[in-house]
């Protein structure tokens, strides 16, 4: 969530705005951030081009169960 020349939800924002333009297939976004804040993981659920969003640390049982979960939406 926090990048270095902007904040996540800001790129978020941009990705948003240029799928829309481009008319581009929504991508699989998935949003991986430190923060224990409630609201941060609310927005996230809310918000409809997140897909799924991930606590760090990243652990392989993390990534391999987000694998397993998500494999037909990665493989289309």
């Amino acid at each position: 969530m926090n990048l270095p020349i902007q904040s996540g939800w800001e790129l978020l924002s941009d990705i948003e705005v240029m799928l829309k333009r481009e008319k581009l297939n929504k991508p699989f976004i998935v949003m991986s951030s430190s923060s224990v804040c409630f609201d941060d993981r609310e927005k996230a659920k809310n918000k409809h081009s997140v897909d799924t969003y991930i606590e760090k640390p990243l652990t392989y049982d993390k990534l391999k169960a987000l694998m397993e979960a998500y494999s037909s939406k990665i493989r289309t």
